[in-house]
């Protein structure tokens, strides 16, 4: 998506109630059903730990198929994952409906490794109405190959707890990354990590490349037809500095280089983090996982340091090559009943979030809208009077983010790139005589390498 794109955050959620949207199943092909039903499989079934959410995922299911009695479902519990889906995928034990970041689409599409879905996907005709900057993440040369579902932006997420015990206003969390590091200290004696930043499974690279783009970098650039390298330069050598500093010389980061999002995410809902950067998603598993206080929970825009700019990350639904007509006809059936129907059908959203709030389950998470501002603000309206989420907390993230361009994420081989950064935040973090210009040349190599296989 182009870098002057930008959108007024408004309220998001997912999954919806009613069924309908295509026209029935051709039945012009084979499905493996036997029955007479067509058979697909979907990603996205949530684990036993997460009770709740398994049970409104299973249940959305029943409710389907009893309005699609041609069509049976098998939820699938597995969650994409950079090191497994690739194996998973070429296997052939792919689901036929999954779902995959914003990094992973193109390299998809360019190896053949999805569904064509451009004879179907005129029978669903609200897919028109989705933003077309961001249904661009799935068409090329006219073909649409799948659907997006949802779009954020990644903010500065905050303890409002340890805010107020420092003496600082939660209400006016940092906006620039030398406020981040006052506030840092600040945080001292009231928090265990004043500032966590991810390290482990591609997060310390997608974090540093938040970084860059708000220090005015990037971390591709295309060269007589090819995509290159380019973070090897100011921006990202002045985020790692900053980490360097903050970590070994002030030392508001803690001493544990290796971090997860997973345990980000843990330690923040403790109560052991004070500042970290992430989606406002993150919201989910603090509320499902580790049961953490809303009110304790705040978010800001993505702070700056002359770039203007947030990354913008997301979900696409797309199906099996393997897939037949009949199932990528169901497979588009279900993508509306789950994902779509509650961003665009004020009457199904609102029925959904008040069913969500009920279980305790996250409503109002503010995310990118997916339509157009009408549709938008008629669902918000319905999902604002069950929401649970702590909006007037977000206040400085939905308007920071009405300021800031939205970055999307490398063009090319993401993950790759993700990965070589990793070592190298992980090293700054480690070491206090880590050479950032060293680590970065070594990681743009390793970079380089990947672009070359990928183009």
């Amino acid at each position: 998506m182009e870098s002057g794109y930008r959108r007024r955050l408004v309220l998001g959620l997912a999954a919806a109630l009613a069924a309908g949207g295509l026209t029935a199943c051709g039945g012009d092909d084979a499905d493996g059903g036997s029955d007479g039903k067509t058979k697909i499989s979907v990603m996205g079934l949530p684990p036993t730990t997460q009770a709740a959410n398994r049970a409104a995922f299973e249940e959305r299911v029943r409710e389907f198929e009893a309005a699609n009695p041609d069509i049976d479902v098998e939820p699938v519990e597995y969650k994409w994952e950079t090191t497994t889906f690739q194996a998973k995928l070429a296997g052939g034990t792919a689901e036929t409906v999954f779902l995959v970041p914003f990094t992973e689409p193109g390299s998809l599409i360019e190896r053949r490794q999805v569904a064509d879905l451009s004879a179907e996907v005129g029978e669903l005709p609200v897919v028109q109405k989705i933003n077309p900057k961001i249904l661009d993440f799935v068409r090329v040369d006219g073909k649409t190959y799948g659907i997006p579902i949802k779009s954020y932006t990644l903010g500065l997420i905050i303890n409002r707890d340890a805010f107020v015990k420092a003496g600082l206003d939660p209400d006016r969390p940092p906006t620039t990354w030398d406020e981040v590091r006052t506030t840092a200290q600040r945080l001292k004696g009231h928090v265990d990590v004043p500032y966590a930043q991810l390290t482990t499974k591609n997060g310390g690279g997608w974090h540093l490349t938040a970084m860059t783009y708000s220090l005015g970098g990037t971390m591709q650039q295309e060269k007589d037809g090819k995509w290159v390298a380019a973070f090897n330069a100011a921006p990202a050598t002045a985020a790692l500095d900053l980490l360097k500093t903050m970590r070994w010389q002030d030392r508001t980061m803690g001493d544990k280089p290796l971090l997860s999002s997973e345990d980000a995410t843990r330690d923040f809902a403790a109560g052991k983090i004070g500042m970290m950067i992430n989606g406002s998603e993150v919201f989910n598993q603090y509320l499902t996982v580790y049961k953490a206080d809303p009110s304790t929970f705040g978010i800001g825009a993505l702070p700056q340091g002359g770039g203007n700019q947030t990354l913008m990350g997301g979900t696409v639904a797309m199906m099996n090559p393997k897939a037949t007509a009949a199932q990528r006809r169901a497979g588009l059936k279900w993508i509306d009943f789950y994902y779509l129907r509650v961003l665009h059908d004020p009457a199904a959203a609102g029925t959904d979030a008040a069913g969500r709030k009920a279980d305790n389950l996250p409503v109002g998470t503010p995310l990118v809208p997916m339509f157009d501002a009408a549709t938008t603000a008629a669902v918000d309206a319905e999902v604002a009077k069950h929401a649970n989420f702590p909006l007037a907390h977000a206040g400085p993230y939905i308007a920071g983010n009405g300021t800031l361009g939205f970055q999307v994420e490398p063009p090319v081989a993401a993950q790759e790139v993700y990965a070589a950064l990793d070592p190298v935040v992980q090293a700054v973090l480690s070491r206090d005589d880590a050479d950032i210009p060293d680590l970065l040349g070594k990681a743009e190599k390793t970079v380089a390498a990947a672009l070359a296989r990928a183009q």
